[in-house]
């Protein structure tokens, strides 16, 4: 068996769809085969598949301000659950997760099965909390939730299938956050208008 390799970084093309099928820690994107890690890509020309065997972390538990990799397993209630593949570059040996709170996005950034790359906001009592706050952070990639089709970029926060033409909304890793600190304060302000104004309102008929 053929099988030829190379380093490669984080969101590398290792590839094209047309020459090979992406296998372990990779992912496709416009046509292009990506390394999802920090490692070495494998090619097995007999075969024609390429992975990315990766070096792996040494560190258990990622810290706040680490940038993770990893891929969206579940969406819950309190926001989505991340399986982390990666951080910083440098896979995970073991089992880890972390979520991103609902009431810190707005629409529907990430879909089940994204890819994604977030940063470590919080840890308490190890639990991992994640956030996309930045243009670098968001989906790396991601399919229609209609056909499974690839999809097309739409900024500032949409996707677009390139087969049955379904727009849906995603926070891409390139586009701006949903939301901004000015955002947010203004959204507070507004919920401490009405709350003072229903006081008010009950003092005044009493």
């Amino acid at each position: 068996m053929s099988v030829d390799s190379k380093p490669v970084v984080p969101g590398e093309k290792v590839g094209v769809i047309e020459e090979f099928s992406p296998s372990g820690l990779t992912y496709e994107k416009d046509g292009e085969i990506r390394s999802l890690v920090l490692g070495e890509a494998m090619y097995d020309k007999a075969n024609r598949i390429i992975s990315v065997k990766s070096v792996g972390l040494k560190s258990k538990i990622p810290k706040v301000g680490d940038i993770i990799e990893g891929v969206v397993e579940a969406i819950t209630y309190s926001g989505p659950v991340v399986r982390i593949y990666s951080v910083n570059g440098r896979e995970v040996s073991n089992d880890l997760s972390g979520s991103m709170r609902t009431r810190d996005i707005i629409g529907n950034p990430v879909r089940l099965g994204d890819v994604v790359r977030c940063v470590v906001t919080e840890n308490i009592n190890n639990t991992l909390w994640l956030a996309m706050n930045s243009q670098e952070l968001g989906v790396l990639h991601t399919l229609c939730t209609i056909c499974g089709a690839n999809v097309t970029p739409l900024p500032p926060d949409k996707v677009k299938c390139t087969k049955c033409g379904f727009v849906d909304s995603r926070k891409m890793v390139g586009f701006k956050p949903f939301f901004s600190k000015k955002h947010f304060i203004n959204k507070l302000d507004h919920e401490e208008r009405n709350r003072r104004f229903k006081f008010n309102s009950a003092r005044k008929y009493r």
